[in-house]
């Protein structure tokens, strides 16, 4: 009887370290398909954030080789005039600026935003934030007036599942002998030429078209950049831009509406400004810039860019 009762107790205690011992082994094996799933969680979330900063890059390039939406990115409506030192820059030793954007909008007017410092990445399934957007390594291009710039959106480190690189794009800028930025583009085709003279087109009397004439050819000038703005705060106020080239009879060859801006409410500011780049026509002699300013508290000028 007493063997027996001692085997008795033992299968029991046996029984009990088999248990335990299942357990220990069903927790390890919870435990392994728990960090399995959020390895797999993890891994999915970093491959959807890389491809959105890889959508958000492919964005910038598209929307920013478009001459008149890249140039906005430095106009007055996003914080401009943009001013780097140009001392000492060439085409290997870069400038010391470095420019902070608050933004960079998707279009040449206030609206639709492609990312913004601060904040989240617009459209974003996973959350990424952006910590800072910046212009920086400023060195020279081609042409005197003509530089190469990194455009770097960083997104915030805290956000992201996995470290990823800054998005970045490389611009291609156009800025006066000062350093103001006064166009620009992903695309170093749409900017070639040395800037010679900018003049500006400024409406003094209200409700009254004004006009600036300035001689041009085609052999002296290749091509002119503008940057028009409008303003406007009465719902009964009118500002306009118009750009046309002459030819030496006062022929019209070519006009544009450069920019206009009609009916707001009393009670709101509206300011468009737009930018575009013209080639002077082979027989051009004149160009006409037409300003018309509203009566009240609003504006009209245009800001012209001769290039060589």
């Amino acid at each position: 009887m007493g063997s027996l009762k001692r085997t008795i107790q033992n299968s029991k205690g046996v029984a009990i370290i088999q248990v335990l011992i299942a357990g220990a082994m069903l927790i390890g094996i919870m435990l392994a398909v728990n960090s399995f799933i959020t390895n797999q969680f993890v891994h999915q979330k970093a491959i959807e954030q890389k491809t959105e900063l890889g959508e958000l890059k492919s964005n910038l390039d598209r929307k920013l080789s478009d001459t008149s939406i890249c140039s906005f990115q430095f106009s007055a409506q996003n914080g401009g005039p943009f001013t780097f030192s140009r001392t000492g820059v060439t085409d290997s030793n870069p400038s010391s600026t470095v420019l902070t954007l608050g933004q960079v909008y998707s279009t040449n007017s206030v609206g639709a935003v492609l990312a913004r410092g601060g904040q989240h990445l617009p459209g974003s399934r996973t959350g990424i934030e952006i910590e800072s957007i910046t212009l920086s390594n400023i060195v020279l291009s081609r042409a005197p007036d003509e530089f190469k710039a990194t455009l770097n959106v960083a997104p915030l480190n805290s956000s992201l599942v996995r470290p990823l690189k800054s998005v970045q794009s490389t611009l291609y800028l156009l800025a006066d002998a000062g350093g103001v930025i006064t166009s620009c583009s992903s695309t170093n085709s749409n900017l070639q030429g040395q800037i010679l003279s900018t003049e500006t087109c400024t409406a003094v009397t209200p409700q009254a078209n004004e006009f600036c004439n300035y001689p041009v050819s085609s052999s002296q000038y290749k091509m002119i950049l503008f940057q028009s703005s409008c303003s406007s705060q009465n719902s009964n106020d009118y500002a306009a831009t118009e750009i046309s080239f002459l030819d030496g009879g006062g022929n019209v060859l070519l006009t544009t509406m450069a920019c206009q801006l009609m009916g707001v409410s009393s009670s709101e500011t509206n300011h468009v400004i737009n930018s575009l780049s013209l080639p002077v026509p082979n027989n051009a002699a004149e160009l006409r810039v037409r300003v018309r300013r509203p009566s009240g508290g609003g504006q009209a000028e245009v800001r012209s860019s001769f290039l060589q």
